[in-house]
């Protein structure tokens, strides 16, 4: 399994109180990468961001080859999506840039 870095730009300060956390007013994330797929999977969605906040780069370590191509899905249905790609060969690492995944929504990302 490949340890997934991602970066969530545009954010502003984020504060989890034990209220919140009783209350259920929060958003819990799950991302796991295997092989060539990371999948993000909200777990708990008691919290909506006002701000519309989204994931805008992606970093995958152990990425052992280089990638051509990577596909953005959300409900199993490809979607469209504006990002780029880069792959550094001597670190194995899978940079896609410029995405515009919407906080509190799955996905699944998929390289070849």
């Amino acid at each position: 399994m490949w340890e997934a870095l991602i970066n969530l730009f545009n954010t502003s300060k984020f504060e989890l109180s034990s209220d919140a956390y009783e209350d259920g007013v929060y958003l819990l994330t799950s991302f796991t990468a295997n092989q060539s797929v990371l999948d993000i999977k909200v777990l708990h969605r008691g919290y909506t961001d006002p701000n519309n906040l989204m994931f805008t780069d992606i970093k995958v370590l152990g990425v052992p080859s280089s990638v051509s191509q990577v596909t953005v899905q959300q409900n199993g249905v490809t979607i469209a999506s504006p990002h780029t790609i880069g792959y550094t060969a001597s670190k194995q690492l899978l940079t896609i840039t410029s995405l515009q995944l919407q906080l509190g929504q799955d996905y699944t990302l998929q390289w070849s």
